[in-house]
């Protein structure tokens, strides 16, 4: 569960974004499901000036494969991330998605590239 969403405690998500803070240079990213969406959050130094000069880390949300119809297209997708060896970088994330329109959507869905 991602911090800073409505269902984590405020609290802990301020212990652990102080966490973040204080390990910035270390934490390359970070990653989420639980939302049931495809999301980011990012963390900056100074919330009441959130600009790229003081962003600090990603949080990188995957989409679910048990999709919640009202939060989303309805679709299960997943994520795949194409990771810098060196640096552990996010250089790119590939989504895919399965058409649960399809009619062979409960023998054998078709993944497909959605977007990267």
């Amino acid at each position: 569960m991602p911090p800073g969403g409505p269902d984590c405690l405020h609290d802990q998500s301020n212990y652990f974004d102080q966490i973040v803070q204080r390990y910035k240079n270390t934490i390359a990213a970070q990653f989420y499901g639980h939302s049931h969406q495809d999301q980011f959050e990012i963390a900056y130094s100074d919330y009441t000036k959130q600009t790229e000069a003081n962003a600090v880390s990603v949080a990188w949300i995957a989409p679910s494969l048990t999709p919640r119809v009202f939060m989303s297209d309805g679709n299960p997708a997943f994520k795949t991330y194409d990771i810098d060896p060196d640096t552990y970088e996010v250089m790119d994330a590939h989504v895919y998605y399965a058409d649960v329109s399809s009619s062979s959507f409960q023998t054998s869905p078709t993944w497909a590239p959605y977007y990267s």
